[in-house]
């Protein structure tokens, strides 16, 4: 029987954890999937890249500012790009569109209403998972190279998610597990539909 596997508080990235973890019980099943916001760092290349490879996971990304749908053309990465504000994804798919929603360090740059909103609108859009990781608390941030979606607007808690129908998971950087220091922080929250988390505890 196949266990779903929970990060610990040691790991230096939460989403990718989860994925490292669990990505033959879980990743195996999701065939088509919506990536909300296009990252430079780890996650996006070792977590995305590898469920199109290993999975064949098809990934269609969904992305406000437009100098990184064409940064991410450019990457040549195999995948369709959105160019639009994930506040819209409610009105751009239809419920069960796709098996999993993925929006990683993103939902700190909308409002809490907007967030809030979006939290509900992913589980009508996923038919199978929905995987969220943001900041833990506040984090305040600015702009950056240009891009004013990189503003901060909201924070999180666990509550937020747990009260939202998520599962929600502390997770500190490998670096300097200090559960005490907001900085190292982040919070994956996760949700599942409950005949896809029985079909995969079944496996």
């Amino acid at each position: 029987m196949a266990q779903i596997i929970q990060p610990d508080h040691m790991q230096i990235d939460a989403a990718v954890a989860y994925y490292d973890n669990n990505r033959d019980a879980v990743f195996s099943e999701i065939k088509n999937a919506i990536f909300i916001g296009i990252r430079k760092d780890y996650t996006e290349k070792h977590m995305v890249d590898d469920m199109i490879r290993r999975n064949h996971t098809q990934v269609l990304w969904l992305e406000i500012w437009r100098p990184n749908c064409t940064r991410c053309q450019e990457a040549a990465r195999p995948s369709i790009i959105l160019n639009d504000d994930m506040v819209n994804i409610g009105d751009r798919f239809a419920d069960n569109a796709v098996d999993a929603v993925v929006a990683i360090q993103v939902l700190e740059h909308v409002s809490l209403n907007q967030a809030l909103e979006l939290l509900e609108v992913f589980k009508r859009v996923a038919r199978k998972l929905v995987m969220i990781e943001t900041p833990y608390g506040e984090r305040s941030q600015g702009p950056a190279d240009g891009n004013k979606y990189e503003a901060h607007q909201c924070s999180f808690y666990p509550d937020t998610f747990i009260e939202a129908g998520y599962e929600a998971h502390t997770v500190t950087e490998k670096k300097n597990p200090h559960l005490d220091d907001p900085c190292r922080r982040r919070i994956l929250a996760l949700w599942y539909d409950k005949k896809f988390e029985q079909h995969i505890l079944d496996k």
